[in-house]
């Protein structure tokens, strides 16, 4: 397996995010590129590129000022590779368009503290289709202590850390197109914690890093019963704002966010575009008691569940339309074929 050495490439002196030279890196991260079939809800398989096995893949946490080194490795059959939005520097020289059986190599420094995505990144339509297809992730560049003003004027860090991505699912290349989602998620499961709620007490510092991955609806996260204290959109601590009843978060967007729960109670977690994302799955809950057993992180990749005997449906975005949604054209009738969205 060859790996794509940075050694004898230019980097812009100065600029922040390059790595300095002969870095050493303070964190190493393996991305393992493949397919699999993923558990999406009970009974519903995704068929799904992947990272490290699951959709989303693995949280990747990383402290402001570090360097970081990724490591993607694809055992997959069609190339895939790696756009990581958390870097400021060049990547697919590195770690774009990686051959079945070859890896890639990045090296950066996190200098934006933040929340962000990580995505693949074959090159060409492939961007678009294998993010369709469930290859993607969170980055979370946490700043210097102290930074967010909660923390601060408590004193301490939260009592409980909630990594949350929202993404959706597609039938096919036309729908993608159409932007018709066939299921929108928190964390790789629909409605998953409606089912595992996130048990709280009241009074606790909760923080959300919050990030919408798309690929193409635009989240607007709500708590029912509250109204986020500070938002920090990007998860910058510089850029706050206070008081919001929702944050709007766009493909890629994020926001931190820090709440504390105001009573005993559920409290509904929510993209608050009802008709296109929550009644797809986009709905949990934060389920407040005095004694309650909290859940301290919640972290933000999909189920490693396997699919088992009892299957309803099999989602797959890329295997030609089932005979149930065959049309058949009489002698004489005009038919246009048209490829849209599913070409990897």
């Amino acid at each position: 397996m060859a790996l794509t050495s940075a050694s004898a490439f230019e980097y812009a002196p100065g600029v922040p995010g390059n790595p300095p030279p002969n870095a050493k890196p303070d964190k190493t991260f393996l991305l393992v590129a493949d397919e699999a079939d993923v558990v999406i809800d009970e009974g519903i398989v995704f068929r799904a590129f992947v990272f490290n096995g699951t959709s989303p893949g693995p949280l990747i946490l990383v402290q402001e000022g570090d360097v970081v080194e990724i490591i993607v490795r694809n055992q997959g059959k069609y190339t895939h590779g790696l756009s990581i939005h958390a870097a400021n520097t060049q990547t697919s020289k590195f770690v774009g368009n990686i051959a079945p059986g070859s890896e890639g190599r990045l090296v950066f420094k996190a200098d934006f503290p933040g929340v962000y995505m990580y995505h693949c990144a074959p090159g060409g339509h492939g961007i678009l289709t294998h993010t369709l297809a469930g290859m993607y992730g969170m980055v979370v560049v946490e700043p210097k202590s102290g930074s967010y003003l909660l923390e601060r004027q408590l004193g301490r860090e939260p009592d409980i850390k909630v990594y949350l991505v929202q993404h959706e699912v597609y039938l096919n290349g036309r729908d993608f197109f159409d932007g018709k989602a066939a299921y929108v998620m928190f964390n790789g499961k629909v409605f998953r914690y409606v089912g595992e709620p996130i048990q709280a007490r009241p009074g606790d510092y909760v923080r959300f890093y919050f990030l919408n991955v798309g690929p193409s609806l635009t989240s607007s996260f709500h708590a029912v019963g509250g109204i986020w204290e500070y938002s920090y959109q990007g998860g910058n601590p510089s850029n706050v704002a206070v008081g919001l009843q929702t944050v709007t978060v766009g493909p890629t967007d994020s926001y931190v966010i820090e709440w504390r729960v105001p009573a005993e109670g559920n409290f509904l977690i929510v993209s608050h575009a009802f008709g296109t994302q929550a009644i797809k799955g986009a709905v949990g809950l934060v389920a407040s008691s005095v004694n309650a057993t909290r859940t301290p992180v919640v972290l933000p990749q999909g189920s490693s569940q396997k699919p088992d005997g009892k299957v309803k449906r099999v989602v797959a975005p890329f295997e030609p339309t089932s005979q149930e949604e065959s049309r058949t054209f009489l002698p004489g009738e005009r038919a246009v074929i048209q490829i849209v969205g599913n070409s990897f």
